[in-house]
């Protein structure tokens, strides 16, 4: 057999529903074929003889229908990050840039926006920025910024992108400037603040809900009292 072809049994041993029994080539066999259907791919030299004579089908790549897309990627393509490997990065949870790469392009087209809210060492930002998507990408950890953005600066004509930061004394004095020390206004005002940033509408008359949007109640969670300007 050669090109991209291989062959198929055409005994029917185990078939359930029986076969056809009859003499083909020598050998006498339960077919899965009537041997009308036999001689025609016969005629259409789609049958392949082994060795012994044998009758096999031949099949062809492109007649197949495939088969479905494996859960399991254990191709080198979408390989873990090897302690030897140019990627490495020493970031604990680092993904390779093969395995971000194909769900990216799986997934997303070119200029699509990948949001990734737990950036680690920023390979779906790199990936994203590589294959000509948008990206948004967070995290908590100063080290994982850090990782991200020096890794970004290292992809040959990047585009510019922001790094934006909204920590503990960052909000203490947005908080100062917009409320003074009015605690009760404050914590009104800052619920109204996050109505506004998800467009929701506030209303009025609730104690555990605070706005309405697309027909779902809003409950805005405050982890932390805002009385005391240091405890957000």
């Amino acid at each position: 057999m050669v090109g991209d072809s291989k062959s198929g049994d055409l005994s029917a041993y185990g078939l359930q529903g029986g076969g056809y029994t009859y003499e083909w080539h020598g050998h006498i066999k339960n077919w899965r074929l009537p041997i009308t259907t036999m001689q025609r791919l016969d005629n259409e030299r789609r049958i392949f003889y082994t060795k012994n004579g044998v009758a096999r089908l031949k099949g062809f790549l492109d007649e197949a229908d495939g088969i479905p897309a494996q859960t399991l990627w254990t191709d080198k393509e979408v390989q873990y990050v090897v302690s030897w490997g140019e990627e490495k990065l020493s970031y604990d949870t680092q993904k390779s840039e093969g395995l971000l790469r194909r769900i990216i392009d799986a997934s997303s087209n070119e200029g699509d926006i990948i949001l990734d809210c737990f950036a680690g060492s920023g390979t779906t930002a790199a990936v994203a920025e590589k294959q000509s998507r948008r990206w948004i990408t967070c995290d908590l950890g100063r080290f994982s910024i850090n990782t991200t953005r020096k890794r970004l600066l290292l992809i040959p004509n990047i585009k510019p992108f922001i790094i934006q930061n909204l920590g503990k004394y960052e909000r203490q004095l947005w908080q100062t400037a917009e409320f003074g020390d009015k605690a009760e206004v404050k914590q009104v005002s800052y619920r109204r603040f996050l109505l506004d940033l998800y467009h929701a509408e506030p209303i009025e008359g609730y104690t555990w809900l605070h706005g309405l949007k697309s027909g779902r109640m809003v409950y805005i969670v405050l982890a932390l009292p805002l009385c005391d300007p240091h405890s957000i």
